[in-house]
Formats: C-alpha cells, structure tokens, sequence
C-alpha cells in the first residue's frame, strides 16, 4: 500500500480529475472489489483491500497538480508528506509531554518561531485542524480574557450580551464559532469593507462598536483578516490595533492565507501592525505546501490558555517529570495529532528564504495571471489582485454584443458555473467559482496561486485561454443564452 501510494503521489499525470458521479465511485468499487462503498462487516482478502484503494485513488481530486488551482491550497512539499508518514508509524498524541516528547519540543519550538516573525517576545500556541479552529480558539480565549467569570457562570447569567466585530469578507468560521460559543448570529457584527482594496474600514469598525455599547451589547473582540478567501485583500492591522486598544478589545488576525507574507521582504509590508495583535492563526498547508493538516494558533498571552484547563488527573499530574511541559490542558480537544512534525522539517529543509521564494512565485505567477486577464479580449478581470488570487470572468463575444441588457447579464451571470463544469468534466483544470457583493453578486472565477513550486505561467496562459474558448462553444453558449 506505501509503495502504491508513493507510487501515486509521484505520478505526473494530465489530468487534474474527472468530474465523477456517487453512482461511477459505487461502480468502480463494485468492478474491482465485487463490493461498493457499504462495509459489510466481513474481512476481505488482501487483494480486495488494494483494490479499495486503486479505487479511491482513481476518483480522487490531484490536489498536486499544478492546475488545481480550486481552493487556498495545493501539493504536499515531499519533506512534510515525509512527516505525516512518520506521525502515522509514530501514532501518538500530542497531549502529555510523556507520549510525545520530542514532538511536544518540536511544538513549542516552531510556535516561539512564528511568534518571532510576528514579532512578540512572549508568546504560546498550539497546532490547530484549520483556520476554523483557530478563529474559535481566538473569539473562546478573548471572551474570557474580558469575563473570566463565563467559564463559571455561564454565558446565559450575564444581562447584557457580549458582540464580537469582524469585515464583511471576513472567513465564514466566525459565523460558526459565534453560534459554538453561543454569541448567536446577531452579536457577530459585519463591518463594510473598502471596495477598491478589501480591507476593512475602519472608520465604520469604530462607529460599529460605538453604536453597539450604546444599545446595551458588550464588545470583546475585533478579527480581521491578512488574505480574505475570495479577494486575497489585506485589513490595516495597525490602524485596527488602534481602534482595539481605545476600546480595551481583543484583536485577533486570520492570517491562514496571507500569514506568510511574513517571510517575504517584498510582501511582509502587507501584514504591518501585526505585531500589535494579540493572536494570529496561520494555516502552513496552504500557501507553503505543507500536508494537510498544519495550522497554528499562536498568542501573545500565554496564561490565556488556562481557560481551557481541566486538570485531568490520569493525564497531568504535577509530580511527573516534566509536568510542566504537557500542551494538553492548553487544548480544546484532548485526541490531537502532532502536526507541527510536519512544518518543522519543511523549516528546517528550506529555511526562511525556501519558504518565501515559494510566496514569492505564487504571489508573483497570480499577477502575470492577472496581466494576462486584463489584456485578454474575452476576459475581464473583477477584483485588481492584492495577493496570490485572481478573480476574472470570461466575455465572450456573443454575449458582449447583445442589445437587450437584461439578456446579457442573465447570459453572464450563467456562464461560469458552465465553464467551470465542462472544465471539470475534461479534467484539464480545476477552478472556483464564487459571488462577491462588489461584483454585482453575479459568479465569477476565483483563482488561487497555491503551486509556486510547479506551476508555470505558460500553464497559467494556457488554462486562460481555455476558458476563453469553452467560453464560446455553440453549445455551452446556447445553455447559458437560454431563457
């Protein structure tokens, strides 16, 4: 199975997958194993079992080809799947220093190292699933820091209810992690964002807290965002840290995309104020190619962490040798993989300067993308890129020469997601589609720039043609023209 798997994962193939139906992933299982997906319970031979995984192999998306260009991440650097080999024949859990010695050093060392590229001199942290977790671990850990009395009482025997602010293009899991927290979709405040740049006004942010004490709410925190999902846009950290210390809030930024900006000389300029922040999340298995999953959440209060204490006594006891040294009271979970295996060895492989010529190319390959975008006769660009993203759509000819308005919006408003699923049909390339308030709403393209270590820009030129051309196929046209 390791061999067949590596075998894979070195494979250089064209397609980046086929757009696959439940009913062929049932059929290919059946065709090779005389079962489908249901697990009967009964033991199979060896053969079968391989078999299994030829099957799931050959429906799966290859997130390392260089045209998965989907979502805010991409290949595996060979040195973090490396890691995440030997966590598996490790098979431990990061929660107690006794289990997990050397990976619970290996922890602490990468966290006191982002917290020296932010630029703290105190700081601790702990590897996270994702971005998600991390901004649930910022609005958990700030609502406590302005009323240690919640842990206790309860967020229910507190009158006047707590209301957090983020930008209106701030990452969905905010949205989640309000309602985890019991906050409510109501106490989560969205602030406009600046339509040219993306980044947060923070006049409005300022007005929004005000209003908000003046009917009677209690504001704790403020996320902003280094790399919005969509439009890859940057908030203005220092400008933001100003608002947060006038108000005594908590100010947190979602850097799982733009974070590594923080290596690079030419971008680092982008996630200035940073170090005014009082936590940040950072996902390594996005822009820096390492093995899902590799996520940070790192802070600048350490003791902050003690909320989330049990003291579990079959797990930490304060007479066992290097007690002191357990991560596992800082968590929320007490099962946690030692993720941070993985971006140590990357670190230790590429160094800083690896790392953020890696950044680089991609932020660098995504403005090409968009050169090439805005001087192209059959697409427009949408957004002008501020990091690794470009947001087009295609403009064909047919649809731009329409006389009745209405036609021609409704014709490109239907246009992407056609493309986009006969791009996926052929399995050439795979590409987002999204909405965007300052876009009119209607879909668009997203392109993210997560391969800077094997993707070319003659890829890149290519894939936009194409879309351009499918773009302009009688059939699909007629679709996308049809009442």
């Amino acid at each position: 199975m390791v061999d067949r798997v590596v075998a894979y994962y070195e494979a250089k193939e064209e397609r980046v997958a086929a757009l696959v139906s439940p009913l062929e992933v049932e059929r290919i299982l059946k065709a090779r194993t005389g079962e489908g997906l249901c697990v009967s319970g009964a033991a199979m031979s060896e053969d079968a079992v391989m078999q299994s995984l030829e099957a799931v192999l050959e429906t799966s998306v290859r997130t390392q080809h260089p045209l998965f260009l989907n979502q805010l991440y991409g290949e595996s650097s060979a040195v973090s799947v490396g890691g995440e080999a030997a966590l598996a024949v490790l098979n431990t859990n990061a929660h107690t220093y006794e289990v997990a010695p050397a990976l619970t050093l290996v922890e602490r060392a990468v966290v006191e190292r982002v917290g020296r590229l932010v630029g703290w001199e105190r700081v601790d942290g702990l590897t996270t699933s994702g971005g998600s977790m991390s901004n649930l671990y910022a609005l958990h850990l700030a609502r406590h820091a302005a009323d240690p009395e919640v842990a206790k009482r309860g967020a229910s025997g507190r009158s006047a209810p707590s209301c957090a602010f983020v930008s209106e293009d701030a990452h969905y899991s905010f949205l989640k992690a309000s309602r985890v927290m019991g906050l409510g979709d109501d106490n989560l405040v969205a602030v406009s964002t600046d339509r040219a740049s993306g980044a947060v006004d923070v006049d409005s942010l300022e007005a929004a807290i005000e209003k908000s004490r003046a009917e009677g709410r209690v504001p704790f925190f403020v996320g902003t965002t280094a790399g919005t999902t969509v439009r890859g846009g940057f908030d203005d950290l220092g400008a933001v840290s100003e608002v947060c210390a006038r108000h005594g809030l908590w100010h947190h930024c979602d850097a799982a995309w733009g974070g590594p900006a923080l290596l690079s000389e030419s971008l680092r300029a982008a996630m200035r104020g940073v170090e005014a922040c009082d936590s940040v999340a950072l996902n390594f298995h996005k822009l820096l190619n390492v093995a899902l999953p590799c996520a940070l959440f790192v802070t600048r209060h350490p003791r902050s962490f003690g909320v989330n204490a049990t003291h579990a006594p079959y797990l930490f006891q304060d007479e066992k040798p290097f007690a002191d040294l357990d991560p596992g009271d800082k968590s929320i979970q007490c099962g946690r993989k030692a993720d941070a295996l993985k971006i140590w060895l990357a670190w230790r492989a590429e160094g800083d300067r690896g790392l953020a010529r890696t950044v680089d190319a991609c932020v660098d390959l995504a403005r090409r993308a968009a050169d090439k975008v805005r001087t192209h006769p059959r697409l427009d660009l949408v957004f002008e890129p501020t990091f690794a993203n470009v947001c087009f759509r295609p403009s064909p000819r047919q649809i731009a020469a329409l006389d009745d308005p209405d036609a021609r919006a409704r014709a490109a408003r239907r246009l992407p997601p056609l493309v986009k699923r006969e791009m996926h049909a052929r399995g050439c390339a795979l590409i987002g589609v999204t909405t965007h308030r300052y876009a009119g709403d209607a879909p668009f393209f997203r392109l993210v720039v997560a391969h800077g270590n094997s993707l070319e820009f003659s890829d890149l030129e290519r894939t936009l043609d194409l879309i351009a051309d499918i773009s302009e196929e009688p059939a699909l046209l007629a679709e996308a023209l049809s009442q």
